[in-house]
């Protein structure tokens, strides 16, 4: 890009590489719960179980951001940087 003349300032910002990887990382998830929700043979129970055992899956990876744990922010630390704190609310 650069030798395009284009500009790539934002892709040195560490700030906004790391907020890139956390919604990789969080987009990753969301889709292992949409196919999960998906097929004939879902019943409504089935959905409602997903979604509560994802709801959980947050709180634990909310748990896991805040204590720098490499368990569940993959691209984060593919980044080299580790987990930054965030709150539990903004996830």
């Amino acid at each position: 890009m650069d030798s395009r003349g284009q500009d790539t300032a934002l892709l040195q910002d560490a700030e906004w590489k790391l907020d890139l990887a956390f919604l990789t990382d969080i987009t990753g998830k969301l889709n292992h719960l949409n196919c999960e929700l998906q097929g004939k043979d879902k019943n409504v129970t089935d959905m409602i179980s997903a979604v509560s055992a994802f709801r959980a899956k947050l709180n634990i990876f909310s748990v896991h951001l805040q204590i720098n744990s490499k368990r569940y922010c993959s691209c984060i630390w593919g980044l080299g940087q580790g987990c930054r704190k965030v709150h539990p609310a903004h996830i």
